[in-house]
């Protein structure tokens, strides 16, 4: 008896440590279609994209504004997903260019960090 204790007690904490992560939802097929943009009340610049997704690849166009809503750069996007998250490269028109890296906190929000032109944290949200 004491035996079968001790060995559902080896069991009980060997598993112990198992559980979900905390990295929040993966990106599913076709999860990443669809318009993006920055919430209201962000400060400074905000973003809006069109996105599609398959196969790991993304690809589509985006613009920045400024603080009254004036398009500020228009860009093209190429990029992939996977399981350790989002990465897309952004083409501006002027020839400069940015980066996001991030992942889903929820099925209609990113965030991650946008470096190049008004980058910085950035929170997107899935546009209705």
């Amino acid at each position: 008896m004491r035996a079968l204790s001790l060995l559902s007690l080896v069991f009980l904490l060997a598993f112990a440590g198992c559980g979900t992560s905390d990295v929040g939802p993966t990106v599913t097929e076709g999860g990443l279609d669809g318009n993006w943009v920055t919430p209201n009340g962000d400060v400074g610049a905000g973003k809006s994209l069109v996105l599609t997704s398959s196969q790991g690849e993304v690809e589509g166009t985006g613009q920045d504004f400024d603080d009254q809503h004036h398009i500020i750069g228009n860009y093209t996007i190429i990029g992939t997903y996977d399981s350790a998250g989002i990465n897309l490269s952004m083409s501006y028109g002027d020839g400069s260019s940015a980066t996001f890296k991030g992942n889903f906190v929820g099925t209609n929000t990113m965030k991650g960090t946008w470096t190049g032109p008004n980058g910085g944290q950035v929170t997107l949200v899935r546009a209705s």
